[in-house]
């Protein structure tokens, strides 16, 4: 095949891949395959290919489980006989703007100061929490999120380099979000 596109959007509660073929020569099918590091992928889901076609053809697949964060999906297009490619990988991260929790966090990678928005909907007597993390779980800091702010700095330059995780809770929600220190 000739794969002149391959993108996707987070949309709602779910992931929209779309791509194209310019042409296509004994494709039985596409499957489509998601990873959390972009290293280990599984199959989501099966596309039928058009076998032979000389025209521009436009195929989609949506995810309708998305992992949090960020995930790596790439596509393995099967011919008849058997043979295989794949196509680049994209990212896409799970955005969470009608939710609460992390909207983003920036710079990633950082070197002194880590600014993390977020979004909350607390209840009377409730609170958000933020965790800083080791890649092996110790909780190294924690701060208490306010609803009247969006966005929370975080001092980093005392931290050796290296992979930390952002642990968000609120209402019974988790989210983990990685960032690399500098």
């Amino acid at each position: 095949i000739e794969l002149i596109s391959f993108t996707g959007e987070y949309l709602e509660d779910r992931v929209l891949l779309n791509w194209s073929t310019a042409t296509e020569i004994n494709n039985d099918y596409f499957t489509i395959e998601r990873s959390r590091d972009g290293l280990n992928f599984e199959p989501i889901g099966f596309v039928d290919g058009a076998g032979y076609s000389t025209q521009l053809l436009n195929y989609k697949f949506e995810d309708v489980e998305p992992l949090e964060g960020t995930t790596y999906y790439r596509i393995k297009q099967t011919d008849y006989n058997g043979d295989f490619t794949y196509s680049k990988i994209i990212s896409i991260k799970r955005t969470f703007k009608n939710t609460p929790g992390i909207q983003s966090l920036y710079p990633n990678p950082v070197k002194d100061n880590l600014y993390v928005t977020y979004k909350l909907k607390l209840k009377l007597n409730e609170n958000a929490k933020l965790r800083l993390l080791s890649v092996t779980g110790t909780v190294l800091n924690e701060y208490i999120l306010d609803e009247s702010v969006s966005v929370q700095q975080i001092d980093l330059s005392d931290l050796q380099k290296g992979v930390y995780l952002l642990h968000f809770e609120s209402n019974g929600a988790v989210q983990i979000e990685k960032f690399i220190k500098l």
